[in-house]
């Protein structure tokens, strides 16, 4: 299992193709070859209300979060969160090099005894 869930400033997403950037991050995921395909999954939505640093109006944020299963040694989690950074950064480039910009991304590992879930994905998958 492997979640990576992207809040962004609203503003951005008439500048970026944000269907591309969630497709282009859920290969690489799989080109990690760390999380079995059927529990990819990457969403993203813009937040129409936030405030950043000094509040100045031209401000904006990537914020991405990748949940997952524990399991995974320091070595593989960060080859992916390293993967995601970079490529996040490229498809950003033009707002790294602003002074109004803020890129984050955190990798949480959830509990297993306090996580439920349900995936037929997984099972259609490996009849393919």
């Amino acid at each position: 299992m492997a979640h990576l869930t992207i809040q962004y400033s609203v503003e951005l997403q008439d500048k970026y193709d944000f269907s591309n950037f969630v497709d282009k991050l859920r290969n690489i995921m799989i080109e990690t070859e760390v999380f079995p395909i059927g529990g990819i999954r990457v969403r993203a939505w813009a937040t129409e209300k936030y405030a950043i640093a000094d509040g100045h109006n031209k401000n904006r944020y990537i914020d991405l979060q990748i949940r997952m299963g524990i399991g995974r040694s320091l070595k593989e989690k960060q080859k992916v969160g390293k993967k995601i950074m970079s490529y996040s950064k490229k498809f950003f480039k033009n707002e790294t090099r602003s002074e109004y910009f803020a890129l984050a991304l955190e990798i949480i590992e959830i509990d297993p005894h306090l996580s439920w879930k349900f995936n037929s994905i997984h099972a259609r998958i490996s009849k393919l």
